[in-house]
């Protein structure tokens, strides 16, 4: 009966579900009382996926990412970092996506306006570990950045 009823709704309780999709970040702390250290030890992530804009598709698009890789045992951190209204925030969130081993930043045309995913986009350059999802995007902005990226 209850293998009969996982079955039907998907849940397998053999793959643990990881979740980091919050608004304001929550962090795992080593030490079982709540401080504002900042040695506080992070629990680190597997890929950080980051994105800029309001487009309701382009925010399912990221959380369906998310859900496909945590069903393959993948822990992920997605977050638009835009709407962080505070530096903790913002500091909670650099370092999980410094702990992060790939960052995938799904690039649309918004996300070249925000220094935030430009950011991103650089930091995981660098690390030589981005994956970039281009999305929404005209022909003749990927064929602009192809070109300024030879010279």
């Amino acid at each position: 009966m209850i293998h009969e009823q996982q079955r039907r709704t998907g849940n397998n309780p053999r793959l643990p579900r990881i979740s980091f999709t919050f608004h304001v970040p929550r962090i795992s702390f080593a030490k079982t009382s709540v401080s504002n250290s900042p040695n506080a030890k992070l629990r680190s992530c597997d890929v950080s996926i980051g994105f800029h804009g309001q487009n309701s598709n382009l925010i399912r698009f990221c959380k369906w990412l998310k859900s496909e890789l945590e069903l393959q045992g993948i822990a992920c951190f997605v977050a638009d970092r835009a709407k962080y209204s505070n530096t903790q925030s913002h500091e909670i969130a650099d370092r999980i996506i410094c702990s992060a081993t790939y960052g995938v930043v799904v690039v649309t045309s918004s996300s070249f306006l925000n220094r935030l995913s430009i950011e991103e986009i650089r930091f995981f350059t660098q690390k030589k570990n981005l994956i970039p999802l281009l999305r929404l995007l005209a022909f003749s902005i990927v064929v602009q950045m192809i070109k300024s990226g030879k010279k």
